[in-house]
């Protein structure tokens, strides 16, 4: 099966498309000018995936399946339909109760979603890809939360290069407290990774680009003398590896909306 027959299969889920528009991202944030939702999100993380497959294949061989990597990726985040998407950064001041909670509330989201939806992707079943997305048990599963980290990080990038500067203050959250800075959130998930995920060493052994931990971003540095991106700011190279990565992905991948949204303001 391939990653095309994947997608026209995802196609077949009623309202998917409609449900995954209507979720947006870095809602603890009043005014994010290029603004994406899981429609977006989950397509981005699919092309990341697309790119980090060929790496898992080599070192881990017929242990990886690349079609059932590029399936998890591009359902990762369907739960998040029925229960929304709850900020990474409140999850990291989450007690373990809450967390617990959260985790709860997207099993109950899974079986609603499972019971309304076709039961297969091709030889994948459903279900079990949203439960693995949730739990993380597979080699497939560590690649595409790898692809997600750096999908939410460049996604924090592309407003500091316009110079939107609520990304460079901390969010003080009436329950939660201060909330990391998004940049330093994924750099600590980046940093931690093989640590949580000690089955993912060899890709970070393997000398690509693609598995390495970015260097520390310095967003106010990033962010000053900036200005709002346009038609032709987007295709200008900054200087920082996985944010032009990802912008000339999207530029490859993405449908004329797609690339609109990559400059065109919002909020």
């Amino acid at each position: 099966m391939s990653y095309e027959k994947i997608i026209a299969e995802l196609h077949n889920f009623p309202d998917r498309e409609k449900n995954l528009r209507s979720v947006t991202r870095y809602s603890l944030y009043h005014t994010v000018w290029y603004r994406t939702d899981l429609w977006t999100h989950s397509r981005r993380v699919g092309w990341i995936v697309e790119q980090l497959n060929p790496i898992a294949e080599k070192i881990f061989g017929e242990n990886f399946d690349s079609e059932k990597a590029f399936a998890l990726g591009m359902v990762h985040d369907d739960a998040e339909t029925i229960f929304g998407d709850i900020q990474a950064g409140y999850k990291a001041n989450m007690t373990k109760e809450e967390l617990e909670e959260v985790g709860q509330l997207e099993r109950n989201a899974i079986k609603t979603l499972a019971s309304k939806s076709p039961k297969y992707i091709g030889l994948y079943e459903y279900e079990t890809l949203l439960h693995e997305s949730l739990n993380k048990p597979s080699l497939e599963s560590i690649i595409v939360d790898w692809a997600d980290k750096l999908d939410g990080f460049c996604e924090a990038l592309h407003e500091i290069f316009a110079e939107n500067t609520l990304f460079t203050e901390n969010v003080i959250h009436k329950e939660y407290g201060k909330i990391l800075l998004p940049t330093d959130h994924y750099m600590n998930c980046f940093k931690n990774f093989t640590k949580k995920f000690p089955k993912s060493t060899p890709l970070f052994e393997q000398g690509s680009a693609l598995f390495k931990i970015p260097e520390y971003p310095d967003v106010k540095s990033m962010a000053l003398n900036r200005r709002p991106h346009t038609t032709e700011s987007i295709k200008q190279k900054k200087g920082y590896e996985p944010y032009d990565f990802w912008i000339q992905l999207t530029l490859q991948n993405g449908t004329p909306e797609d690339i609109s949204n990559l400059y065109m303001r919002k909020e």
